[in-house]
């Protein structure tokens, strides 16, 4: 496994917390739950308004959201 992966592992928590989310993204917590309404961050629903985002799914999307971001700039 990557040292990319492991440290987001050792570094996010499960399920991943949304103010996590918001500070690896350098984003607001209103724009994280904004992007989980529209299905951008992968999640789980429980109820109508608990949203359940698990670490592996979400590492995978950040991983892979990177690699677009980047070849896109570079």
């Amino acid at each position: 496994m990557s040292a990319k992966v492991d440290g987001l592992r050792r570094r996010l928590s499960d399920p991943v917390r949304k103010q996590e989310i918001a500070d690896l993204l350098g984003i607001s917590l209103a724009m994280v739950y904004d992007a989980l309404h529209r299905g951008q961050i992968p999640h789980r629903r429980l109820g109508k308004r608990r949203y359940i985002v698990p670490r592996e799914s979400f590492i995978r999307w950040y991983l892979r959201v990177g690699e677009v971001d980047h070849a896109a700039s570079g």
